[in-house]
């Protein structure tokens, strides 16, 4: 993945396949679940989603040291921004070209004076063309 972080990891990668001359997206069972929760507002997919996820986390742990984990994009966009001087984790859902999380990670560094920052997407998506 991108150049601002110490470490990433994704759960699955995105494909493409060209069919009758239009490409169609392929996505992995982790990310069909993710885009059914997001879209399609369907909750009975969390466990699946979130499992994988969670066994990352744990295999990570130790390699990672991570003293925060920041969601994105963020829930709240009026929150004034907090300094952090520890080790961070960014959780993504999806990653396409890595510009969001590399300009997050910058700030982060830079802003929020942290030590190291890790980033952990559930699926890498093919960049739209």
């Amino acid at each position: 993945m991108g150049n601002g972080f110490a470490h990433s990891f994704k759960c699955s990668s995105h494909g493409r396949s060209r069919q009758c001359l239009k490409w169609d997206t392929i996505r992995p069972p982790i990310a069909e679940e993710l885009y059914q929760l997001k879209y399609c507002k369907d909750k009975s997919k969390v466990d699946s989603i979130a499992k994988p996820i969670s066994d990352v986390l744990l295999k990570k742990q130790e390699q990672w040291h991570s003293d925060l984990i920041i969601p994105v994009p963020p829930s709240d966009t009026e929150r004034a921004y907090q300094p952090v001087e520890e080790n961070v984790l960014i959780f993504d859902d999806i990653y396409r070209s890595g510009e969001t999380l590399n300009a997050i990670s910058e700030v982060i560094k830079s802003q929020g004076n942290a030590n190291n920052v890790y980033v952990l997407s559930v699926t890498k998506t093919r960049v739209k063309k």
